[in-house]
This record gives C-alpha cells, structure tokens and sequence, in this order.
C-alpha cells in the first residue's frame, strides 16, 4: 500500500510540474521579407524572367497556374538563406514567436509551410523582377499575387505584439495592407524599416521604431550591412526591448535610449558612374580581384572609392562576366 501510495504521489507531482509549470508560450508574431537567396535551386519555370509581360491580372493568373503546377520542395525556413533572413528567425527564436514571411513570389507564407524554390522579385536590380513584366507597382503586384496564390494566407489575428521587419521596396508592397488594419490591431504593430514610413503611410508613424545605424555599436553582432538593417533592428528589439510591455510610443523611446550616446559611422563619399562605366571598371580590374565578386566589390569601394549598391554590382559583375566569356 505505501508503494502504490508514493507512486500516485509522484504521479500526481510530475503531473503538477508538466501542466502548471509549463514555459509560458508567445502570442507574438514576427514577420520579415523573403530572401533571394535559396538554399534549393529555384524550379525554371517559376522565374520571373520567363513571364510573359501583360496586365497585372494577366501576369498574375499566369503565375498562379504555374505555381500549382510546381512541386513544394522544403519548408519556407528550410528555403531561404542570407544573414537578413537568419537574424529574423533569430528574433522568431527568441520570442517563441510565430514566424511568417512576406513573398513576391508566393505572398504571406508562414514558416513551416512546404513551398516550391521559386526565382522572382521586386527588387528593380534583378532580371527576375515582376515589376518588369506588368505596368504598376509592389502594391498592384500584391493585390493580384494574393488572390491568384495558392500558399498565400491571410494575416493571423495576434495576441501579442507584431514584428515587421521590411525593406522599403517590401513595405511598398503591403504597406497598404498594414494601414488598413483597425487601431487597435494597428497598435500592436512594430515596425522596423530604414526609413520613416510616414511620407508613404501616414497611419503607420507611430508604430516605427526608430533605429538608425547607430545600431551598428550597440554591440558588434549587431553590425552588418543596409540590407539587413530592418532584422538586424529586429533581433535587438526582441532581445532587449520588448522584454518590458509598453505602448509603441514607450518602446520607440526605449530604442532612443539604447542609441543615445552612439555615433554613426561616417559614410565614405564615393563616386557614382553609369552601368557602362562600371563594366568597364570591372574588365580592367579582372585580375587583380582573382575574378572574385567579393574581392571586386573591394576594389571598387576601397581602393577606387566607386559608389555601387550590393544588388546593382551583383547583377554587373554577372554580365561583366558574361561578356569575358564570350570575348575568349
């Protein structure tokens, strides 16, 4: 008897500690931009250089058919690589928070769907980018793209906070989405962008916070690059602002005082040149980059103090390459 006893005594112990003592699981909700890097070789057929140019309704069906067509190769956190996509996860982690992803090519997607390995953008420097193809902007592509998307979802209701992390192009695109929301789902909005949204989405002002590069000396993981300044902002509000509840007006002076203090690094004044121009600039340097692209961007910024924005000179070094090819 006193055996049976003490063994529904720790039953009922261990029972105790699973149910009641479980950690606390996160009604918040992060959201970033996709990436254009994929682990998975994208599927040929679905990049954006092969749609056919038309309406935006037209485009869109088109790419709704193909993307039925396609077959789903690995969750959208499997897919996407990159240091902006990482650091989002990152925050995700952090939080416990649900995760989900903002897709030109897919729409709003969470984490864990099963999506295929696709190759189409909003980004104007890439020859897969939609915007080509159509006449109007992110926000027409968007409007179409949802409703002929097979994995797009509508935006979960959130307990908690919301976690936007977008660069400006992603914003363009939903934006209009974020502004409709009802005040009091808007303000448990979040976002982190580089620039204030207020000139484009005047009902957005006060859910930003307000980082700027000095985020790059709050500590040194936290340096990096523009393109991903929005989830590297992200990654310290989850780590070290929203552990204290407050209004998006509390928060956003928090953030202040994180960078209060800090001195942004001085940016170089570089010269710009045409595409031409920097074409010519690569040939010529060829061999003393070994023919490397991160070794060019080098010399192009530090020893010929060239401006060229990381996505521009990547599109140029790949036709710079092109060319050296066809020459031989």
């Amino acid at each position: 008897m006193e055996i049976a006893h003490a063994c529904v005594l720790h039953f009922l112990t261990v029972f105790h500690k699973s149910v009641f003592h479980l950690p606390a699981v996160s009604q918040h909700i992060v959201l970033t931009t996709c990436s254009n890097r994929k682990r998975i070789p994208p599927d040929s057929k679905l990049l954006g250089r092969v749609v056919i140019a038309g309406k935006p309704s037209d485009v869109g069906s088109a790419w709704g058919k193909a993307l039925r067509q396609s077959k789903s190769v690995a969750s959208a956190k499997e897919l996407y690589a990159g240091r902006s996509f990482r650091e989002a996860e990152q925050a995700a982690d952090l939080l416990g928070a649900r995760f989900y992803i903002v897709s030109a090519g897919l729409g709003l997607v969470a984490a864990e769907r099963k999506v295929p390995s696709y190759g189409l953008t909003i980004a104007q420097t890439s020859e897969d980018c939609v915007l080509d193809k159509i006449s109007g902007g992110p926000a027409d592509w968007w409007a179409v793209l949802k409703a002929s998307s097979m994995y797009h979802e509508d935006f979960p209701p959130a307990r908690g906070l919301i976690l936007a992390a977008l660069s400006q192009p992603y914003l363009e695109m939903i934006g209009g989405d974020l502004s409709s929301w009802d005040a009091e789902r808007r303000s448990k909005l979040r976002l982190f962008t580089k620039q204030d949204p207020s000139v484009l989405f005047p009902q957005l002002a006060d859910q930003w916070m307000p980082y700027d590069d000095r985020l790059d000396f709050v500590s040194r993981d936290l340096a990096g690059t523009q393109s991903d300044f929005a989830q590297r902002a992200l990654r310290h509000f989850a780590a070290s602002i929203i552990s204290e509840p407050g209004s998006a007006d509390t928060h956003a002076k928090r953030v202040k005082a994180a960078l209060y203090g800090l001195e942004m690094r001085a940016q170089p004044s570089r010269k710009r040149l045409s595409d031409d121009e920097i074409l010519k600039v690569i040939d010529a340097h060829w061999d003393k980059a070994k023919g490397q692209s991160g070794l060019m961007l080098r010399v192009l910024r530090d020893d010929l103090n060239l401006a060229c924005e990381q996505g521009r000179f990547k599109h140029l070094f790949h036709a710079a390459k092109i060319i050296r090819k066809d020459l031989a």
